[in-house]
């Protein structure tokens, strides 16, 4: 029977839960050990602690001494124990002789009091799954410890590290994204003579590095995967723990490629440790190999680095600022990679604003405590880069392709600005999501690369992906691009194939909107709803597999003792009532449906949305109106007897679902086409998007029902 990593999420695989189940022992561990150093000597903890040999900013997290020696002790038994240098049962002195060697005076283990020592050993002879530990380690060592929505309801004192993590916008990445990630983005750059240098600028403990030193041996099997950490993995973090055991991570990853090493480990830990720094990656600045100013070459030609405009300073006088060259004097100035997993936080309160301002104040309305931090890392993929050859792959959330805020359509601009090929993959939240079941986000992964002669900007976009958990092991193998030629400033389309981007370039291209038809547009309460009596087609202010369309509710749709919802709804009122079921039967079309997919965010409806859908007065007029009506009566008079009442929280909403009715909203949508002219192959597509979409979450409510059974 094929093996699971356990460091990837599936049906009834939590990664957060298998994550917090194999480092409860371990962070016991650390807690006994962190108490007994409390009395030892601080200034001998910080002697034996080891470090980075190179002086490093530091990050805006700080850590004890004794907190990191705890954790130091743990992971030098926890990498042992995963080589197999040390077998089940096996104390934390033969670990750290192991791991520190012999030399008197070298191993900090002497500073535990022995009484510590037995409780900690006691813990830890829980650690049984050897694989199950190779597997997990980034995530066993990461400081923050479980929190997530799953852990709070489990145990409430995770409620602490849930808040923490996030506050700093840290969340677990499984291996398969990283790997996944790490494999496109390389193929990207194409065959190279040697390897590339590669910098996950928000590492962490070392997910995104560990993938990346597995793409790396499978390009170039010849090198040692100690040789490729030392020649080409690079990352910084503001977590000074985390930096260490990243190190631990890809040590690990490396004694046991070639376990005939005869080196003490701690001396193989230092130099990959060289490698990774404790600083905040929003201050570095691009690298200055002896007095060469590194400069970039756009649409207009040449210019100098100071252009911020494209974000390209490269002066490393301002203050607190530092140069990736300086930072990493072994950096060689081969193509650089850049990966990772950005915070997912805002800016928040900083001392360094002004100077962040004169680097990236070119985006929006410069940064501010409420920007997005991720939104600079995008940014630093960019501007660190040498010229040439490069590339680069984030995860981030799914507003990149969304939002209509200044900073995210300045950002959008300057990667249409940044020569190369741009691809984007995205990830819904239901019924699995991209990081599992205890991070429910929905997600965007962009892949860059630039070759030695790029002069053009290439964009590649595609669907919104949703999948059953049963199918993640098929999910990245089954994702493709589609081209996409016109401007991604307001936004990146959602779209799959050259059918569905000629349907939507026909529809942006057309000046009149839906707006243009209604009377009025505001929002409503349910209790208004229910009371209303204009010409008027309400829309939920979320959808997921239909959009939540109705007019006004026959008396009884809802229990009169309910308490009501007081989200409001949108409320778009008409001249006459005729209008008004006509637009009724627009908004529950495939094509509606569709158009908020691929524009918008996969969950909420906005005035956005249906203010600048693309069809308005023309599908309205005299003579489209009678047949939209007809098929908008027949419509609501099969859903108006069968809304779906739900109560949240003690408060009862409504919603009202078209996906049953396949016949009537093919229909509509023929009609719609016809008025805007799109061809019969999008036509099939409309409505087997809906119908993927609506099958993926009733196959997963089956089984969920199953399970429970």
């Amino acid at each position: 029977m094929r093996r699971h990593d356990l460091a990837v999420p599936r049906r009834g695989h939590v990664l957060g839960t298998a994550s917090e189940k194999y480092g409860r022992p371990v962070r016991a561990a650390v807690a006994v050990l962190n108490d007994a150093l409390q009395h030892s000597d601080s200034s001998a903890i910080s002697q034996l602690c080891p470090s980075r040999r190179l002086p490093e900013p530091g990050g805006w997290i700080v850590r004890p001494p004794a907190e990191i020696l705890a954790w130091t002790l743990a992971s030098t038994w926890l990498t042992a124990l995963v080589t197999k240098r040390i077998t089940v049962g096996a104390s934390l002195e033969d670990a750290a002789t192991w791991f520190f060697g012999k030399a008197p005076g070298t191993n900090p283990v002497t500073l535990v009091p022995r009484h510590a020592l037995k409780d900690a050993d006691r813990l830890l002879t829980t650690c049984r799954d050897v694989t199950g530990y190779r597997d997990l380690l980034p995530y066993v060592l990461d400081p923050h410890g479980p929190g997530s929505r799953a852990s709070v309801r489990r145990d409430a004192a995770t409620a602490v590290a849930r808040d923490r993590k996030r506050a700093e916008g840290a969340y677990y990445t499984p291996a398969d994204v990283a790997g996944y990630m790490t494999r496109e983005c390389f193929r990207g750059l194409g065959v190279s003579n040697g390897p590339p240098t590669v910098l996950d600028p928000a590492c962490g403990t070392g997910v995104f590095l560990r993938a990346a030193l597995a793409t790396l041996r499978t390009r170039f099997p010849d090198e040692t995967p100690l040789g490729l950490c030392e020649a080409a993995l690079y990352g910084t973090d503001v977590d000074p723990w985390a930096v260490h055991a990243a190190a631990f991570v890809l040590l690990a990853d490396c004694l046991t490629a070639t376990p005939a090493n005869d080196a003490v480990p701690l001396q193989l830990w230092h130099r990959i440790r060289m490698n990774l720094a404790c600083t905040d990656a929003l201050t570095l600045d691009p690298p200055r190999y002896g007095d060469r100013e590194i400069v970039t070459t756009d649409r207009r030609g040449p210019h100098p680095t100071v252009d911020s405009q494209l974000l390209l300073l490269a002066d490393s006088r301002l203050d607190e600022r530092v140069s990736l060259s300086a930072l990493f004097p072994r950096m060689s100035p081969n193509a650089l990679v850049v990966v990772g997993n950005p915070p997912y936080a805002k800016v928040g309160e900083r001392d360094d604003l002004p100077a962040l301002n004169t680097v990236f104040g070119s985006l929006g309305n410069g940064i501010r405590p409420t920007s997005e931090v991720y939104l600079l890392f995008v940014q630093q993929m960019l501007r660190l880069p040498a010229p040439g050859l490069a590339a680069g792959t984030l995860v981030v959330p799914l507003s990149l392709a969304s939002n209509v805020g200044a900073q995210f359509q300045e950002t959008r601009s300057l990667m249409e600005d940044a020569h190369g090929t741009w691809r984007f993959a995205f990830f819904d939240r239901e019924p699995h999501a991209l990081f599992g079941e205890d991070v429910k986000t929905r997600n965007c992964i962009l892949f860059w690369h630039r070759d030695q002669e790029t002069c053009e900007t290439r964009i590649e976009t595609g669907p919104l992906q949703k999948w059953r958990g049963g199918h993640r092991a098929n999910m990245f193998s089954s994702i493709r691009f589609t081209p996409f030629t016109d401007s991604i400033r307001s936004g990146i389309p959602k779209i799959d194939g050259v059918s569905q981007t000629r349907a939507f370039e026909t529809l942006a291209a057309r000046s009149d909107r839906f707006e243009h038809a209604c009377t009025t547009i505001r929002r409503m309460t349910l209790a208004d709803v229910l009371e209303h009596e204009a010409p008027t087609v309400f829309i939920g202010a979320t959808a997921y597999n239909f959009l939540n369309v109705f007019l006004t509710p026959p008396r009884g749709a809802i229990p009169s003792d309910s308490t009501l919802s007081t989200h409001p709804l949108h409320a778009t009122t008409f001249p006459t009532r005729g209008h008004a079921m006509a637009a009724f039967a627009l908004l529950s079309s495939h094509l509606a449906y569709w158009w908020w997919l691929a524009t918008h965010d996969g969950f909420h409806v906005t005035a956005r949305f249906f203010r600048g859908l693309p069809v308005g007065t023309d599908a309205l007029d005299q003579s489209v109106r009678p047949r939209l009506i007809s098929y908008g009566e027949k419509l609501w008079s099969r859903i108006r007897s069968e809304p779906t009442v739900s109560l949240n929280r003690g408060r009862t909403s409504l919603a009202y679902s078209p996906v049953r009715f396949l016949d009537l909203r093919q229909r509509i949508d023929r009609v719609v086409a016809d008025v805007v002219g799109l061809d019969e192959a999008f036509l099939a597509e409309l409505q087997q998007i809906s119908i993927q979409r609506v099958q993926a979450a009733l196959q997963e409510t089956e089984n969920n029902v199953r399970e429970r059974g």
